[in-house]
């Protein structure tokens, strides 16, 4: 098969720079590697290592992801015209939009076109949007102007937002497939009147060779417990609620150490509320890791927890599940998804940090469910989430759905 990827996120990064990046590098490369006509469209690529197949960067001046509006719509003239010449000038198999795609926000002008070239058209994967909090900013080093030039891109929105909708609407409309990553996306694109039929479920994936799995084989020690939190220490995060769950549970028992890893603008109230609560001894801050960093840091720990207010389908929880990691989670996004309660992790109601503590209290009391939760954990991700082995052959699988149809 031949695919043009256009366009794939504003950056082509194999770095594993958070979620979405991570998503579109891994659904790119994976599938071009295999079919090396293929090319890649994107903003500018950070790549560790070169590629076979061809990488078309739009925008090489860039060092950084410009997430602002103008930049927007020029990434997507940009994109369009592209594509409109190397669709014109070559046969390709498949179109496919890979992320970045907001819901009311993001168009294609080449999916506009309609029919007017007979290849078939994809767009995924789709996440439903995210609440927006003041330090909903991932840098430690946010600068206030910062702040201010989100807000007026906001505003800006929101008086384009009948046209973006519209745009955005027609767009998903012209798609041949929707991949959404839940069924929350799926019920938000059906009330825009998006055809169920086109709408495919496939969540992201992890690399699970890259995470050993062998923390549940480890013996727990349950006078040392090791928990692990990960993640950009914003509100959105809820790492305010594990810490207000840790100082209930050093009531009863203090063999425990909660590891926080990641940084951000709300390190110093996070820190304040750690002295206030007086459990400086049990809560240790250690900063951001690279991700070969935290595979060892995985290895290390046996329950990860998370509080998370709001989310997509969160990396971490992946990776967590396939280092077999007993998990607990609030009720949210891909937590949600690939948690079930009781089996392969516990799930428990956002900002309901006492039924939190309970939860780790069950198992510092219990701590065979520790290796036994963990395995299944492990077992789950392998069965349902690996990249090569799972969730690639879903898509491929579709891309030969949309040839053949249009054939």
């Amino acid at each position: 098969m031949k695919i043009i990827f256009s366009p794939c996120h504003y950056v082509f990064d194999d770095g594993e720079r958070g979620s979405e990046l991570s998503w579109a590098y891994k659904i790119a490369d994976i599938i071009a590697s295999k079919n090396q006509s293929s090319i890649v469209v994107t903003g500018f690529k950070n790549l560790i290592k070169e590629k076979k197949y061809k990488i078309v960067e739009l925008q090489k001046n860039k060092k950084n992801v410009d997430l602002g509006i103008f930049n927007a719509f020029k990434f997507s003239l940009q994109y369009f015209r592209f594509t409109y010449l190397a669709v014109k000038k070559e046969k390709f198999d498949v179109l496919h939009h890979v992320l970045p795609f907001g819901i009311d926000r993001t168009f294609n002008l080449f999916f506009l076109l309609g029919d007017s070239f007979k290849i078939p058209k994809i767009i995924g994967p789709v996440q439903s949007p995210l609440p927006f909090y003041k330090d909903n900013l991932h840098d430690a080093k946010v600068k206030k102007e910062n702040f201010s030039h989100d807000i007026y891109n906001r505003l800006i929105v929101l008086i384009l937002h009948p046209l973006l909708k519209f745009l955005s609407t027609s767009t998903l409309r012209k798609a041949d497939r929707i991949i959404v990553i839940n069924e929350i996306t799926k019920k938000i694109l059906l009330s825009r009147g998006i055809d169920a039929k086109k709408i495919v479920i496939i969540p992201p994936g992890i690399d699970c060779s890259r995470f050993s799995g062998n923390a549940y084989m480890q013996v727990v020690d349950k006078d040392n417990l090791e928990l692990i939190a990960v993640g950009g220490l914003i509100k959105r995060k809820g790492f305010d609620l594990i810490i207000k769950a840790i100082a209930e549970v050093v009531k009863t028992n203090k063999n425990i150490k909660l590891r926080i890893l990641g940084d951000g603008p709300q390190r110093k109230d996070l820190a304040n509320l750690v002295r206030s609560l007086s459990v400086e001894k049990f809560v240790v801050f250690e900063g951001r890791l690279s991700h070969r960093e935290m595979g060892g840091r995985y290895k290390k720990s046996q329950v990860f927890i998370n509080m998370s207010r709001a989310e997509g389908f969160a990396t971490v929880c992946l990776e967590a599940m396939a280092s077999g990691l007993a998990i607990i989670s609030s009720k949210v996004g891909g937590f949600n998804d690939a948690i079930k309660n009781g089996v392969n992790g516990y799930l428990v109601e956002q900002e309901d940090y006492m039924e939190l503590s309970k939860c780790i209290k069950r198992l510092l009391e219990n701590e065979h469910l520790i290796n036994k939760i963990g395995q299944k954990a492990r077992e789950d991700a392998v069965k349902k989430y690996d990249w090569q082995k799972v969730i690639i052959p879903q898509y491929l699988k579709i891309y030969r759905e949309v040839i053949n149809k249009k054939t």
